[in-house]
């Protein structure tokens, strides 16, 4: 018989056992989602890197004459005469040729993707990539180049791409 308005011992433990094991679900999912946005942030920086790296390599690259790496060969960095542009528009002469305004260079160092033009002597940074590989070959018609970037340890986070521009 109950006398009192209360709830037994039991009673508490039950529910208390309940709304533990209600907040470490909680706690659970939470964590899970958290590890989850890090891994989607990371995948995003990943792929923002590699691709701002293959549109400034194809945008730097536009019309240019490669001469390293020769024919038949493959190398680390790109050597190109790079032609002369005026407000956006590509110069000829007057055969049509196009008139280069000097030579460049795009290598690798480290992990960024470099670019100098020896007339200002400066290196300006075309990407900067976590744990790179950059690797140039060319044919008598194509340069393709591959980059690649991302955690070695973590392949499903790798960027890699292919891409080849018309010598």
């Amino acid at each position: 018989m109950r006398r009192g308005r209360g709830f037994t011992l039991a009673e508490v433990l039950v529910a208390s056992a309940i709304i533990g094991l209600i907040t470490l679900t909680g706690l659970i999912l939470f964590q899970f989602g958290n590890q989850a946005g890090r891994k989607t942030d990371r995948r995003l920086e990943i792929f923002r890197q590699g691709s701002q790296a293959i549109l400034r390599l194809r945008r730097e690259m536009r019309g240019a004459s490669v001469s390293i790496p020769a024919t038949g060969e493959t190398g680390r960095e790109i050597l190109y005469r790079y032609p002369l542009v005026n407000n956006g528009v590509l110069q000829v002469d007057a055969l049509g040729a196009t008139i280069f305004e000097g030579e460049a260079r795009i290598y690798l160092q480290g992990n960024q993707l470099l670019m100098q033009k020896p007339r200002d002597g400066k290196v300006q940074l075309l990407a900067r990539l976590e744990d790179p590989a950059f690797e140039v070959t060319a044919d008598e018609h194509y340069l393709t180049v591959h980059l690649k970037t991302g955690p070695a340890d973590e392949p499903h986070l790798v960027y890699q791409r292919r891409f080849r521009l018309a010598r």
